[in-house]
């Protein structure tokens, strides 16, 4: 029997393989409804996956003071219920589906996510849609959410057991802000006060959907597009730069045997145009592999030093964060960082090449937690005019000058600040240098006025003391002899006559 020819059976398998597949997302890809809704599709890693998310954006910081919590609670409220579907937690076709929903809330967004096999990809876009712009503010759900985040507040704190600075950075600006309120303003918020803050930030300019699968890329912005697309048009959220303060910012001082702490050094950032984000993202990646390199590698200082960059709408920061088990340990990690800042007036190449794949790679969205944290990324630079596209472009053409340009610009002694507990920025030593120098010059300046005056007046003209015995003189390279003190004095005496007489005191 003859064997097959090769060819036409691999032919033949190829043609199989593509009819049968699933489509997959091949990069980002965007499209614009006509009110000004983004949407957007990101690469996946070929499971068989589908994850959506929607990104509004409004958070602690766009709350009256009064209603300190409401975008928290709202979210609560929104994944609920819809007009038209049951409780979240009792709702058959989630829980049939094997579905895994959730949501945050943050200083600037508010987002909830939603993923599953792909098969059910249609039956997620709807859900979330629903939940999203039409819930249904049913009392009954309202108080059950309301407890529910009163008891999280009263467990976990009012930023849910996490440990921020804003304030001690930011002042009284409303990023200082708690993100979820206290129980007094939390207990107060009416149905009416949610209603009035979901028509307020929850419309087309202010909202972005993503998704990343394996699930067919047209239809599903098709559905997309009639799911999300009657959402209103209205204006964006406003902004009011915060004051930056720098130098070291924590004052109190631990007392104990523990030993631990935390290095927390860092330097503000106020970039407002897309086009210098991927210069300030490969920068903080570059420092991060670098960080972690020398501090744990090298010199065995830490487990998990990092460093994070911090986007908020009107102001940035680059934080450099790292635990370590002897506070001992904080100034030789700060001397680190200053030599990493040092270091970028000529970086690495490769050591960049490295870090802008490493950026790039968060646009390969793996699960609805990824997909979340990189449309908060894309959110920053669409909202801020940037075009995403064009923002990974420019991340994989970074080059060594670029990355020198932007430490040049941003990272210097003026926008640095320290929030460790130990002083660790030397900058009240400055004007007491200054003082000192100030000083030395005055009285240089004070004994050099003293002797001209006492010339001009010739008060240095006092009698000499008349020096008893003998004295010792010595010529260079030979022995020392006596010389008469007689001499000597008649010596002085024809100096101060040569002085008076070319003065005309005589």
């Amino acid at each position: 029997m003859r064997p097959l020819p090769l060819a036409p059976l691999l032919l033949a398998a190829w043609l199989l393989c593509l009819l049968s597949a699933p489509a997959t997302a091949q990069g980002f890809r965007e499209e614009i409804t006509e009110t000004g809704l983004r949407l957007w599709e990101f690469s996946d890693d070929d499971a068989d996956r589908f994850s959506l998310a929607v990104i509004v954006g409004t958070g602690s910081r766009d709350e009256e003071e009064e209603q300190a919590g409401i975008s928290h609670f709202l979210e609560h409220v929104i994944f609920q219920s819809a007009a038209e579907r049951p409780p979240e937690h009792s709702d058959p076709e989630v829980s049939r589906r094997g579905l895994a929903t959730n949501g945050y809330t943050t200083s600037e967004v508010t987002v909830y996510h939603i993923s599953g096999s792909a098969v059910h990809w249609p039956f997620m876009v709807e859900w979330l849609a629903d939940h999203v712009l039409r819930p249904r503010f049913e009392m009954t759900e309202i108080e059950n959410e309301r407890r529910t985040v009163l008891q999280e507040i009263a467990t976990e704190g009012p930023d849910f057991d996490a440990l921020t600075f804003e304030a001690m950075l930011y002042g009284d600006h409303p990023l200082s802000r708690s993100i979820g309120g206290s129980e007094t303003t939390v207990a107060s918020i009416t149905v009416e006060d949610l209603r009035a803050v979901h028509k307020r930030f929850y419309h087309a300019a202010n909202i972005a959907v993503g998704f990343a699968g394996r699930v067919p890329s047209t239809e599903c912005f098709e559905l997309l597009h009639k799911s999300f697309g009657g959402v209103a048009a209205g204006p964006p959220v406003g902004k009011e730069a915060p004051d930056l303060r720098t130098g070291n910012l924590r004052r109190e001082t631990r007392v104990g045997t523990d030993r631990s702490s935390t290095l927390r050094i860092g330097y503000h950032l106020q970039c407002t145009n897309a086009p210098e984000l991927p210069s300030l993202l490969v920068l903080s990646q570059y420092l991060d592999d670098r960080f972690f390199a020398v501090a744990r590698e090298e010199q065995h200082l830490a487990y998990a030093p990092s460093v994070r960059l911090i986007c908020y709408r009107d102001v940035q920061r680059l934080d450099f964060v790292c635990p370590t088990s002897d506070r001992a340990n904080l100034r030789p990690l700060a001397t680190i960082v200053e030599d990493l800042v040092g270091e970028l007036r000529h970086p690495d190449p490769a050591a960049i090449a490295k870090a802008a794949r490493t950026v790039n790679g968060r646009f390969h969205c793996s699960s609805a937690t990824e997909l979340a944290d990189t449309m908060e990324l894309a959110a920053w630079v669409a909202w801020h005019g940037g075009d995403v596209p064009a923002l990974v472009a420019s991340i994989a053409k970074m080059q060594a000058i670029d990355l020198s340009t932007a430490a040049e610009r941003w990272l210097h002694q003026d926008s640095r600040f320290n929030l460790s507990e130990v002083q660790l920025l030397d900058t009240s030593g400055a004007p007491w240098a200054l003082f000192v120098l100030l000083a030395i010059g005055l009285l240089y300046w004070f004994r050099a006025r003293v002797l001209y005056v006492a010339r001009a007046t010739g008060s240095l003209l006092r009698p000499r003391p008349k020096p008893a015995g003998r004295v010792l003189s010595m010529k260079k390279g030979g022995p020392i002899k006596p010389v008469d003190a007689d001499e000597i004095e008649r010596s002085f005496q024809r100096y101060f006559e040569e002085e008076d007489r070319s003065r005309g005191d005589r």
